[in-house]
């Protein structure tokens, strides 16, 4: 990949975890409550009241589902291991099918914003078609981040072409930027995201929740 030599100046521009519900149903009508005195319809076999232990016991199973649960969903600190696809409009641009999965860890920014924060509430082997507007993913598109900048700048300048990838190091950060235009003086950088400005569909499978 052609490099450019030196560093170029900085650019002028800068750089909900799903909550479960209360199920709780309120007073068994069956039972008193609200200080009113208890109203008892005759049950076969001579029943009456309640049935504490079995209500302590379908509480405890609730609990218990409601901890599983949480424990498989997403949120902030999980380790997430997920299969994806991204695509723009109708051409896919990545895919992860067919090789490893992406590993990442949720609430950490490793992800771009609107995506992390669609896949918060998910769970291992749910499918979702994630919509990401170019606002919370890649950012608009600056114009003043193409540049130009003097052939002498590029280490081989000769073997550029337009459409090229360069690389190179961005106020102690390396970055890559495309050639959009090549003169005999000059070689034109832009140093946008090449899905900037783009809305984005993800394709996700989630393999695992940690």
């Amino acid at each position: 990949m052609p490099r450019l030599m030196g560093r170029l100046p900085a650019p002028p521009w800068g750089e909900q975890t799903l909550k479960g519900r209360d199920h709780s149903t309120g007073a068994d009508p069956r039972h008193g409550g609200g200080g009113c005195a208890a109203v008892r319809f005759g049950v076969q076999g001579g029943r009456r009241g309640g049935r504490p232990g079995r209500d302590r016991r379908q509480g405890a199973l609730r609990r218990a589902f409601t901890a599983r649960r949480d424990q498989k969903m997403i949120k902030e600190g999980s380790k997430v291991t997920l299969h994806y696809t991204l695509r723009v409009g109708d051409q896919v641009i990545e895919s992860s099918k067919g090789r490893r999965p992406l590993t990442y860890v949720q609430g950490k920014g490793e992800l771009i914003p609107g995506l992390e924060q669609e896949l918060a509430g998910m769970e291992a082997g749910e499918t979702r078609t994630i919509h990401v507007p170019a606002d919370r993913g890649y950012g608009p598109v600056h114009p003043e981040a193409v540049q130009k900048f003097p052939r002498a700048a590029f280490q081989d300048p000769d073997a550029i072409e337009l459409g090229d990838v360069v690389s190179g190091e961005l106020s102690g950060h390396p970055f890559q930027a495309t050639v959009t235009a090549i003169s005999e003086d000059e070689i034109t950088l832009d140093l946008n995201h090449p899905l900037a400005g783009k809305d984005l569909d993800f394709d996700v499978e989630i393999v695992s929740v940690e």
